[in-house]
């Protein structure tokens, strides 16, 4: 089909829009002008009216230029009626609060305040002295009237992009390699001349991202009690190695002989004999979910301290899976020539956490920016499972693949599914500042730790010493190696988070 403005190019002229896109962007022009249009109403119908400086009697004390302020002290918010009462209320309000004796001190006894400088609503009549209203006289116009809020700034929201990164790997030796020209019989072993590791020790988490969403709702008008929820998950962050003949010659996985007491190894690849491959690879995720029960113990008019209490539930899945293949080469081996054997070994740990919460929570806010740290301490039980298995295949050239149980680290001794339960604890600590963009849209960027006491962990599972009876399709004789094991340790996540937050 041709282009519309295929003629218009043709006859020398400034290439056009297609009439479909012209309209579509008119019209998109349009809603946002109309929109535009409809929030400024909004704001111009629900926000109080901006007074003249020299009409006194109806400006609120805090809304004075210092220099005609009766007082430097702080004035409740809503203590002063601005729009709902006739100019002598207003006035005599301002001189009552500034020099009515019954204070004590230095605050203010609602119970002795006049009815009229009590709020219907939620005044200092309702809430005692903790209905405070901005103090900074030095923040500008910062104390400016907002849009109409349809939930009186009692539901709020923040999403939070997560750049975390957790506990190191601790992986047994799993891979090792030899010069050229050692001997295929001591290839790989530890302990034997010229023998170096190449997966194996501490392995350091990369930084994975994550998100996490807190939505909160007071449900008293004073807001000082409320619940929340909160849910944060870190993405699924894989560590690999990749490791083939073409790089190392002679690849090996050592491992402790029970028959033999010494020192040994599986050859995976051996120049102008084997050829193939190595893989290792882990994999994790962590997720927490939490409800809680939300009260204010104190407050002033820049600060304030909450108290949490509530449920907690965390998971945290890793797993380890090792994974070979051999090609034969030579007609010297036992094995017929192109016979490829694939062996596979998985050890999965899983983690449920369910247990009660409890934390404080303490913010600060001057002007725009503000401050929040929070403690939080989780107590109850931790159901771990770890799952092993492992399996080999054998590919013998003009013949059907066979496939057995077990591979090398996972043979028939230790196959299965373990379960355990215990006690354990989550603690978390955060800190987070955060600057208001609006009257109710802020800008946090801030720091947390999150540790937990009671895990399983894929890596401590694996037993180095293995009973060469048990290879497939070998049958057990002797000793069962490998053993079965159930290590626990722990796990810490930590990292910085970005966010919003804003105030329905």
């Amino acid at each position: 089909m041709r282009p519309y403005f295929a003629s218009a190019v043709s006859a020398g002229s400034a290439p056009t829009c297609s009439p479909f896109l012209t309209a579509f962007t008119n019209r998109f022009a349009m809603a946002v002008v109309c929109l535009i249009t409809i929030l400024a109403a909004c704001c111009f119908l629900f926000t109080p009216a901006a007074v003249a400086q020299s009409d006194l009697a109806v400006v609120a004390p805090w809304q004075l230029p210092p220099e005609l302020q009766p007082s430097p002290r702080v004035y409740p918010a809503g203590a002063i009626i601005a729009g709902d009462s006739p100019p002598e209320a207003k006035q005599q309000s301002a001189e009552q609060l500034v020099a009515e004796p019954n204070m004590q001190g230095g605050e203010l006894n609602p119970g002795n305040m006049p009815e009229e400088a009590v709020q219907s609503d939620c005044g200092v009549g309702d809430c005692g002295d903790v209905a405070c209203g901005l103090t900074c006289d030095e923040c500008g116009d910062w104390a400016c009237p907002t849009c109409w809020s349809p939930f009186a700034s009692r539901l709020r929201f923040r999403g939070e992009y997560l750049m975390w990164w957790g506990k190191a790997v601790e992986l047994p030796t799993l891979v090792t390699t030899s010069p050229e020209g050692t001997s295929i019989n001591e290839a790989g072993v530890i302990g034997a001349p010229g023998t170096s590791v190449l997966v194996g020790g501490s392995v350091t988490e990369p930084l994975r991202s994550g998100a996490r969403f807190t939505l909160g709702w007071w449900w008293t008008p004073c807001q000082d009690e409320g619940i929340e929820a909160t849910y944060f998950f870190l993405g699924s962050q894989s560590t690999g190695y990749d490791l083939t003949s073409v790089d190392h010659p002679i690849l090996a996985r050592p491992f402790y002989n029970a028959q033999r007491f010494t020192q040994d190894a599986v050859v995976l690849t051996y120049p102008d004999r084997r050829e193939g491959w190595v893989n290792v690879s882990t994999d994790s995720e962590l997720e927490s979910v939490a409800a809680l029960y939300r009260y204010v113990l104190w407050r002033e008019c820049e600060s304030q301290v909450d108290f949490l209490l509530g449920y907690r539930y965390g998971r945290f899945y890793e797993n380890l899976s090792i994974a070979s293949s051999t090609t034969f080469t030579n007609p010297i081996e036992q094995v017929p020539v192109g016979t490829v054997m694939e062996v596979f070994d998985v050890f999965d740990a899983r983690n449920e956490f369910h247990g009660g919460e409890f934390g404080i929570v303490a913010k600060g806010q001057y002007c725009r920016w503000s401050l929040e740290v929070l403690a939080k301490l989780a107590l109850g039980g931790t159901r771990s499972r770890l799952i092993v298995n492992g399996g080999t295949t054998v590919t013998v050239p003009g013949q059907s693949t066979v496939s057995y149980t077990g591979g090398m680290s996972a043979l028939e001794s230790n196959i299965g599914d373990y379960k355990q339960e215990g006690f354990s604890v989550i603690p978390e600590l955060g800190v987070t500042v955060g600057y208001d963009l609006t009257c109710r849209l802020k800008a946090t960027f801030g720091y947390t730790f999150l540790y937990w006491s009671r895990v399983v962990r894929p890596a401590e599972q694996i037993d180095d010493s293995l009973n060469p009876s048990q290879f497939p399709p070998g049958s057990l004789s002797g000793y069962p190696a490998p053993q079965p094991l159930f290590v626990l340790s722990d796990y810490w996540a930590q990292g910085l988070n970005f966010g919003f937050e804003y105030r329905f």
